[in-house]
């Protein structure tokens, strides 16, 4: 480590002072600083050495120890999706489906919503990146056309005339284990100095860097060196696998298990008759339910994927149709059966009791629930009335 310089010593006074006394002072403070400075290296040189590791082990431990005066800046998402943050500088995040899921479109509406104005359709991501810094995207699976064709997508979903300049997208089909895995790097390394900094970084198939997906020491060792280059370059490092044939959840070999356990999120894709559904029950933050994720599917007419209901919250909500309106068949009957327009709460029970064959505590829980779901009220007397 090189002895840091001073730049704050004070400004000598203007008149009456004493130029050389302030010179002498000035250099003493150096000399001292200094003399701290190398005892300090000798410390840690001399700690090293008795622990048997390198001194730059030793400083990194240090500036990693928790301190209630030094608090880390709270990152700020680069995506959400569902209003759920889900990628955070410094975290990796898994995305998961089976082979033509929909997977292919859903990176590339990510990537859209990094350049996307408002009023496009991104499938439910939303992104920005005001700074330009890269996004990278490295493509292991696609043909140099298909990833060409994903990109040009990915272009006319954001409805630009052209990719920004800080998008890197790569097509690294056919590269060996051990050259995607360098190829890694250098790609951050080169977008980040060209465009300032990273933004995210996608790779769309990260069991091509690895020879074996069940290799327990090559898949530990490669996410090791993603989480340390998502700190390094201050992004998220968002990687896609596959799951196992015949499985929706189970991802691939060692690899996926190690993936799942070391991601702050990990993203779900499932495809059931024609349409994808985007989920994550597996976050350190909140969670995206299946029910309730965004959904898309292929549009002829828009030549790419576009987003659609959620057909469980159709169902749900057709569900909760049905129910109200059953229980507004019922209570109409009660209050017919009644013969009046006005009950009080005791004569309300007695005929919900009598109309359903239930006990009275049932029957008050019946009404309960009939006031909750503003199927029946109270008027200013505190008779009970029917609200069709």
């Amino acid at each position: 480590m090189k002895m840091p310089i001073r730049t704050d010593y004070a400004t000598p006074p203007v008149e009456d002072f004493d130029r050389e006394a302030w010179a002498a002072k000035k250099i003493a403070d150096e000399v001292r600083e200094r003399a701290k400075f190398i005892q300090e290296q000798q410390r840690i040189a001399d700690e090293a050495d008795v622990l048997g590791v390198t001194p730059d082990l030793i400083q990194r431990l240090a500036q990693r120890i928790y301190s209630p005066k030094s608090k880390p800046p709270k990152p700020v998402s680069r995506f959400w999706v569902a209003n759920v943050q889900i990628c955070t500088p410094g975290n990796l995040t898994t995305i998961s489906a089976q082979a033509k899921a929909g997977k292919s479109a859903a990176i590339g509406a990510m990537i859209a919503s990094t350049f996307a104005g408002s009023g496009t359709d991104c499938l439910g991501f939303v992104s920005e990146n005001p700074d330009g810094f890269a996004v990278v995207h490295i493509d292991t699976e696609q043909c140099l056309f298909d990833h060409w064709e994903g990109i040009q997508r990915a272009i006319r979903r954001a409805k630009v005339a052209s990719a920004p300049s800080w998008l890197r997208s790569h097509c690294l089909t056919g590269f060996s284990a051990a050259d995607v895995r360098i190829a890694i790097r250098v790609l951050i390394s080169q977008a980040a100095k060209q465009c300032g900094g990273i933004h995210s970084v996608f790779i769309d198939g990260i069991a091509d860097a690895v020879p074996d997906v069940n290799d327990a020491e090559a898949t530990s060792s490669l996410i090791t060196e993603l989480h340390e280059l998502a700190i390094e370059f201050d992004c998220p490092i968002l990687n896609i696998i596959h799951v196992n044939p015949g499985s929706d959840f189970k991802t691939r070999g060692h690899l996926g298990s190690q993936l799942e356990r070391k991601s702050e999120t990990n993203l779900r894709l499932k495809h059931d008759d024609g349409i994808s559904v985007i989920f994550a029950d597996k976050n350190r933050r909140a969670p995206i339910p299946e029910k309730s994720g965004p959904c898309f599917t292929w549009g002829n007419e828009a030549a790419m994927h576009v987003s659609v209901e959620n057909p469980a919250e159709t169902k749900a909500e057709a569900k909760s149709d049905a129910k109200r309106s059953a229980m507004q068949t019922d209570a109409q009957k009660v209050f017919a059966d009644g013969k009046k327009s006005e009950l009080r709460h005791k004569q309300l029970v007695e005929l919900v009791a009598t109309a359903f064959k239930l006990k009275p505590q049932g029957a008050r829980r019946r009404v309960e629930t009939w006031l909750d779901s503003q199927i029946v009220s109270k008027n200013d007397a505190g008779f009970y009335i029917f609200s069709p």
